[in-house]
């Protein structure tokens, strides 16, 4: 019985499941009645898959009547680490429609992105969202991406030390 927990906690440590392909009955050897037959399992190990990474975001062409700008704010220390607050601001979108906004910065050694999930524009088809961007490395590009339901608007920039 140790054997068998054993080599279960070593196949679920390794992320592997056991899938039970077959089980059946075998008659024990001669000498013993046909009453108590031994079942066997035969089982076979599976690696599973890693789950998706996320669905990368194209930007579409600009439409003529959207337009975003990002807004810096005031710099702030926390835990000797700097910090740029910024204000997304969008108009042109449709009115009360539900965007996603994804902020995406990538450095040399460092990578960053925050979502926002379900922001609603006003009855003019307006938004705003504040974030707050890490200043730890020197000229990070920056891409902001708003999915609504005519495209991918985006805007790009650049934060410096």
């Amino acid at each position: 019985m140790k054997g068998w927990r054993l080599i279960t906690l070593f196949l679920a440590f390794l992320m592997l499941t056991i899938y039970v392909v077959d089980i059946y009955a075998v008659p024990a050897a001669s000498s013993k009645s046909m009453d108590s037959p031994t079942i066997q399992l035969v089982v076979q190990p599976t690696i599973v898959p890693p789950g998706p990474s996320p669905t990368p975001i194209v930007c579409t062409r600009n439409l003529s009547d959207i337009s975003i700008q990002i807004v810096p704010g005031a710099r702030s220390e926390k835990r000797s680490s700097f910090f740029q607050s910024i204000q997304v601001e969008g108009m042109g979108f449709a009115p009360k429609e539900k965007l996603y906004i994804v902020v995406e910065g990538h450095g040399q050694s460092q990578g960053e992105r925050t979502e926002f999930f379900d922001i609603k524009t006003d009855s003019d088809g307006v938004f705003t969202v504040d974030d707050s961007l890490p200043l730890d490395e020197p000229n990070m590009q920056w891409q902001v991406y708003v999915v609504h339901q005519r495209g991918v608007a985006c805007a790009s920039f650049t934060t410096g030390q």
